[in-house]
């Protein structure tokens, strides 16, 4: 497969991936989980109940990073096979050229 491909595979993964990261509904739900996370952090009482927010926070961080990084490896592993295939119908092709 031409390098050119694989660059151009690696490029669109990584453009999505920002477009992701700012697509209209994702920013809004950002800044109402900003919001809504300073007033609760604001309203607890106790250190321990800051603490145990945070540490809920810090797992649902940790789930998220790890769904995300499930998902970018199957994105990987479905680009290697794309890119796989697409190697074998050039290869194809390029045989069934020289045949004729």
């Amino acid at each position: 497969m031409p390098d050119w491909v694989k660059e151009t595979l690696c490029q669109r993964l990584d453009l999505l991936t920002g477009k992701a990261e700012m697509l209209h509904d994702v920013l809004l739900l950002k800044n109402k989980l900003k919001r809504l996370e300073h007033l609760f952090i604001h309203r607890l009482d106790k250190n321990e109940e800051k603490s145990l927010h945070r540490e809920w926070l810090a797992l649902q961080e940790q789930m998220v990073s790890l769904q995300k990084g499930w998902l970018y490896a199957k994105g990987v592993q479905d680009g290697i096979k794309m890119m796989i295939f697409l190697q074998k119908s050039e290869q194809e092709l390029e045989s069934y050229e020289q045949r004729k």
